[in-house]
């Protein structure tokens, strides 16, 4: 009983600080453009980028990026409109893990306030709260990005509630990963069409049982990452595979309620890119 308490005490603390700070709320565009690219961190963003970034300089498309983008040198090539951070780490300098550069937090800051000389907008979660931000300004010297926020916590009521809130940039339809929150900016954007791309979920492909150990990893890597990362080695020991594979799905459930949210606004949502989300068709850029 007292966690249910402690959830709907944080719930309206939280839409209260939203309400109540509306020139810190999002504000979304409207239709910009008719397509737009969501980009995710698998693998196959790579191949993508090298293939179409030419075309996407030249149609001004706009894009949606997420965590370490800005450390790429795709960054100030095609110039993203659009930046999602929702892990808390990015607003966590004193974390232990920020400081011993074990994330890369610290690059990605440091690329986003140096390398950006066009209009971009920061979407991230409203219990990342102002101070923060303005403390990640002061540390690195900057001033100019338009930075709007966004809820991180859901809106519990019935289902035309929720969409009137959702369509007020008031609660995330999926907030498990960053994508999820891009994917709801660019629905919300109103773009007619939206590419999802580097969403490879390729970990189902590369479980390891190691007859050494006799444990079983998970291994992912982003598009990003030198080498590839094994889940279960390291600072990552312990892995929990029967909470992964609940997450896994819970994460294409989400996935799936925002294809719906999409087609409900006659957004249509495809992959372009390797992905194992098999309800979202595939359809070249």
């Amino acid at each position: 009983m007292t966690n249910w308490v402690i959830k709907i005490y944080r719930r309206i603390k939280d839409n209260y600080t939203y309400l109540t700070n509306k020139k810190e709320a999002v504000v979304f565009d409207g239709i910009t453009k008719e397509r737009a690219i969501v980009l995710g961190n698998g693998p196959s963003v790579k191949k993508f980028m090298d293939e179409n970034r030419l075309k996407i300089q030249s149609e001004a498309i706009n894009v949606y990026v997420c965590n370490a983008f800005a450390k790429t040198p795709y960054y100030t090539e095609i110039k993203p409109k659009y930046y999602c951070l929702l892990d808390p780490l990015y607003f966590d300098l004193n974390d232990q893990r920020v400081i011993n550069k074990a994330v890369d937090v610290i690059e990605t800051w440091e690329s986003i306030f140096q390398k950006t000389t066009w209009s971009m907008t920061i979407f991230t979660a409203l219990n990342n709260n102002v101070q923060k931000i303005d403390e990640l300004k002061k540390r690195f010297q900057y001033k100019g990005n338009r930075i709007n926020w966004i809820n991180v916590l859901p809106v519990v009521f019935n289902s035309d509630q929720k969409n009137w809130f959702y369509e007020k940039g008031i609660g995330l339809i999926g907030g498990m990963t960053v994508v999820h929150l891009s994917l709801q900016v660019a629905i919300l954007n109103k773009h007619k069409k939206i590419h999802l791309v580097g969403v490879d979920h390729d970990w189902v492909e590369n479980i390891r049982y190691d007859e050494v150990t006799k444990k079983v990893y998970l291994t992912n890597k982003h598009f990003f990452d030198e080498k590839r990362i094994y889940y279960g080695e390291g600072i990552l020991a312990n892995i929990d595979l029967e909470a992964e594979f609940r997450s896994f799905a819970e994460s294409f459930k989400m996935f799936k309620m925002l294809v719906v949210f999409a087609e409900e606004r006659q957004i249509q949502v495809v992959a372009s890119s390797k992905s194992l989300l098999h309800f979202i068709s595939y359809e070249a850029f």
